[in-house]
């Protein structure tokens, strides 16, 4: 190869490379290549004097060897965005090996190895040239100031600096209409072409033509593409559907940017009101902490200049409200650390108890429109929510709206068992004015009627009705893949109806019935009611690269948390607790398997007298690494618990009761925890949305699963929320209907394995 190019005249230098094992490892990942797909393992360099050498020098190899198609890039005419040149082709050895072979000049070589920087010690030939390729240098260095100037969150920009620059993605290049070139990375957008132009370019963006032809924002720019942005000084600036439309962090950041600097007077306004909100919920007393040496440790600790940037912050979601009230609690306890003594309590107990005897408190409970008792309100609209439609004789609660009243809901209301924590404050406790709602009011109710689906099934309902002379208001019919039919029926009622249960004879419906005859519902009914006081709240994070659910419960008077599953990432599950000022109380383990236990050690370093909870059974597959599958992932994982529970052992769970659920089958010792008072169900690996835990792991069983599934789980309260090890929420009713596990015939299982 020396030979020939040295007989073609050319000045050149030929020496090798071995790719870096980080090199090989990150195009394995982000081009989802094998180690056998990789041809420039090893390469050959060929460093020249001019760029015209480069392209004479290729011309030999390509007649030397034969080279690979599709495997040639030309980043000398069109540079990678940290201005590495160089001519890269693939070529086919003697022996029928393929190695990559890499041309490049003196001058970009030492780009290439020693980074930008490295240009600016040395002087080009031509002065003219020089000054070109200078300026080109400084340009990208100004960009990069730009980002840092567009940027008030220094984080923000350290992210966008070390992961976003895409300078090791697949490149697009595209044209604009003067002929410049724009790198720009694969699945870009006009919107990212936009924006690499100039912000002002992209605010003012109000369309864009590809090739001459009109395109849509989402259209993915292809190279060799000639893109002419459409801009209007009428536009009102980006839409924040664009986000999720770049591709590029840089345009990314510069959408957000505008709109922080255009919502920023709202962002504030909304922040104080989040801040005043938590210390509200918290019972913090937010002017005692508006002091201003407290101010400026927040400022300091999260880099702003001054407060409204930090409500700003909170405002549009950068900062979370408890980050900012923790900071400022924590320099108070610094300054004013005192101890109160008996004498203290003493008086302000006794000053309390004086206070009571002269203004006794006697709140007349006056009565409401529709029957409806409300403590502490007088004279206050009242309306009956459509989402649970209660009836006298329900357990309800009072929830009050903004400018309509107060909205009266069943207890056991989906959506006041999911709602937010900071919307319970707004909860007011309620009850029905028996003596005049049974016979003067009409209430409007429904009923959700599962059939096998027939023809003439709405006839024989609708005759039902009609012989109880019963009035439908509205009716809606589904069918989904099994032949079930849903009928789902309003009417009005007057008073408190009893209805006796209806049997149907369909066999199918009497085998339902036989596998929920032991469902504990109706007993369930008061313990699932929504309290007023309920304490608790929980916060889900996703760990690990088996992207585990750990579930984070928290009771917020006392800022005590249990952990469920900390599958990974300790770390990361102690500052989720310390910027909510949580103290971890306790780790509840679903099973032993590594993925949900990673985290465990590191939590017992924290805290060496941690309370650990697991089934008894499961004790030695924490242990085994071979059990809990540690040892296939090269891990030496044994653990132990101190707490040991059993088969419906109730738990003391930060002052709430727990209920511990074996469900054998993912492993011997799976158990669920469930939450009667909060309507919810910590899973782990045992019931997914719309699937089930494997089964193919050490202990593991397929029937006991489905046996512990359909006898356990499925007659808990179809509305319990399933929180589970690695997918989405579900319900226990969403399961039952659709989960494909719960139509498998289980007589069938259990003969043909008593046949085996």
């Amino acid at each position: 190869m020396k030979g020939h190019i040295d007989r073609a005249g050319i000045k050149a230098e030929i020496d090798g490379r071995v790719k870096h094992m980080f090199s090989i490892y990150k195009k394995m990942v982000n081009q989802h290549k094998t180690i056998d797909q990789i041809y420039d393992l090893f390469a050959v360099r060929i460093k020249v004097d001019t760029v015209k050498d480069c392209y004479a020098a290729l011309g030999i190899i390509h007649e030397m060897y034969k080279p690979i198609p599709g495997r040639f890039k030309d980043y000398i005419a069109m540079p990678k965005p940290n201005m590495y040149q160089s001519l890269h082709t693939t070529l086919i050895g003697p022996e029928g090996h393929p190695f990559e072979i890499q041309i490049r000049t003196f001058e970009m070589h030492r780009v290439a190895e020693y980074g930008i920087a490295a240009h600016w010690k040395y002087k080009e030939n031509n002065n003219t040239k020089g000054l070109n390729k200078e300026e080109e240098k400084l340009s990208w260095l100004r960009e990069v100031l730009e980002w840092q100037r567009d940027m008030d969150d220094n984080k923000e920009f350290l992210s966008l600096l070390k992961t976003n620059l895409d300078l090791f993605a697949e490149q697009v290049y595209c044209f604009t209409p003067n002929g410049d070139v724009k790198n720009l990375a694969n699945g870009s957008t006009p919107i990212d072409f936009a924006y690499s132009i100039h912000s002002a370019v992209g605010n003012k963006m109000v369309g864009a033509r590809v090739n001459g032809r009109q395109v849509p924002f989402d259209y993915h720019l292809q190279n060799g593409d000639r893109v002419e942005i459409i801009t209007s000084q009428n536009s009102k600036g980006p839409s924040r559907d664009w986000l999720g439309i770049v591709k590029s962090a840089q345009a990314r950041s510069k959408i957000n940017q505008w709109f922080k600097r255009q919502f920023k007077e709202e962002n504030i306004v909304r922040g104080k009101e989040l801040l005043e909100k938590y210390c509200k919920s918290k019972s913090i007393r937010l002017p005692e902490l508006m002091k201003p040496e407290y101010i400026k440790k927040v400022e300091l600790k999260y880099g702003f200049k001054d407060w409204d940037s930090v409500c700003a912050a909170v405002g549009h979601g950068g900062l979370k409200e408890g980050q900012v009230i923790n900071k400022m609690q924590e320099e108070d306890r610094k300054i004013q650390k005192q101890k109160i003594t008996d004498e203290q309590i003493l008086q302000k107990t006794t000053e309390a108890a004086q206070a009571a005897a002269a203004n006794p408190e006697k709140k007349k409970e006056e009565k409401s429109k529709g029957g409806i008792v409300v403590r502490g309100a007088n004279d206050v609209a009242v309306r009956f929510s459509k989402c649970c439609n209660p009836v006298p004789g329900d357990e309800i609660v009072g929830f009050i709206t903004r400018g309509r009243g107060i909205s009266i809901h069943r207890t056991d209301c989906v959506n006041l068992l999911n709602m937010p924590e900071s919307d319970r404050a707004r909860l007011i406790e309620a009850e029905w004015q028996v003596s005049e709602a049974d016979t003067t009011q009409t209430y409007t109710t429904e009923i959700n009627i599962y059939a096998n689906n027939r023809k003439g099934l709405l006839a024989e309902v609708s005759k039902i009705f009609l012989e109880l002379d019963i009035d439908i208001i509205t009716i809606n019919v589904s069918n989904n893949k099994k032949g079930r039919a849903t009928l789902s029926m309003s009417f009005d009622i007057t008073g408190v109806v009893a209805v006796e249960p209806y049997y149907c004879e369909d066999q199918e419906c009497r085998r339902r019935d036989r596998h929920r005859k032991n469902s504990r519902i109706g007993e369930n009914m008061s313990e699932t009611t929504l309290r007023l006081d309920r304490p608790l709240k929980m916060v889900t994070i996703c760990l690990g690269q088996m992207q585990t659910n750990c579930y984070i419960v928290e009771n917020t008077k006392t800022n005590q948390a249990f952990v469920f599953d900390p599958g990974d990432q300790g770390e990361r599950i102690m500052n989720t607790l310390e910027e909510d000022g949580m103290e971890l109380a306790g780790v509840c383990l679903t099973h032993g398997h590594f993925d949900h236990v990673m985290a465990l050690p590191y939590l017992m370093e924290q805290k060496p007298d941690l309370d650990i909870y697991l089934y008894e059974d499961e004790a030695d597959v924490l242990a085994d690494p071979q059990l809990n599958l540690g040892a296939m992932m090269g891990m030496d994982l044994s653990l132990k618990a101190n707490h040991l529970v059993k088969d419906g052992e109730i738990i003391d769970v930060l002052g709430t009761k727990v209920k511990c659920i074996h469900v054998p089958g993912h492993t011997k010792g799976g158990v669920c925890y469930y939450f009667a008072d909060y309507g919810w169900l910590i899973s782990g690996d045992t019931l997914f949305q719309m699937s089930i835990g494997r089964t193919d792991f050490p202990t593991g069983n397929l029937n006991d699963l489905l046996t512990a599934i359909r006898e356990k789980l499925f007659v808990l309260p179809p509305w319990t929320k399933v929180l589970s090890g690695h997918t989405p929420p579900t319900t226990i009713e969403e399961e039952s209907r659709c989960n494909p596990f719960s139509a498998i015939d289980y007589d069938w299982i259990n003969s043909e394995q008593d046949h085996l």
